[in-house]
């Protein structure tokens, strides 16, 4: 079995009541002072779930560069990254009002695995830390 990546995300359509599938993400590192770093793509699957995240201009695999981080940040240091949901085409065409979506987290060194859920309607959404 595949390692499970250190971020995976959700996206559930709130007005059917099922997993969004075929929505765009990308995932972009941020350092401690702000600066990019490498990124990542993917599109869900049927579930709504990303579970493996594709490099950007063959850059270092997400893992990889967590674990890199892991082992030469401080404690108090966090790892920032910020996933971007393309929803244009979620509710057919221009029916929804959020055509973009991108969330800001950030993660501490100890933590072992993050879940971005994103929960979506036409005219609204939430995002909260999933299992």
């Amino acid at each position: 079995m595949a390692e499970q990546p250190f971020i995976t995300t959700q996206v559930l359509n709130t007005s059917t009541g099922n997993p969004a599938w075929q929505i765009k993400c990308g995932l972009q590192a941020y350092n401690c002072l702000g600066y990019k770093g490498p990124s990542w793509h993917a599109t869900t699957d049927c579930d709504g779930r990303i579970t493996d995240w594709h490099t950007e201009n063959n850059g270092i695999a997400l893992n990889t560069y967590v674990r890199d981080w892991k082992a030469s940040a401080t404690l108090d240091e966090s790892l920032k990254f910020k996933p971007r949901f393309n929803t244009s085409g979620l509710f057919g065409g221009n029916d929804g009002f959020y055509w973009d979506v991108t969330v800001a987290v950030r993660m501490r060194r100890d933590d072992e695995h993050y879940c971005v859920l994103l929960s979506m309607g036409p005219w609204g959404y939430s995002t909260c830390r999933g299992a």
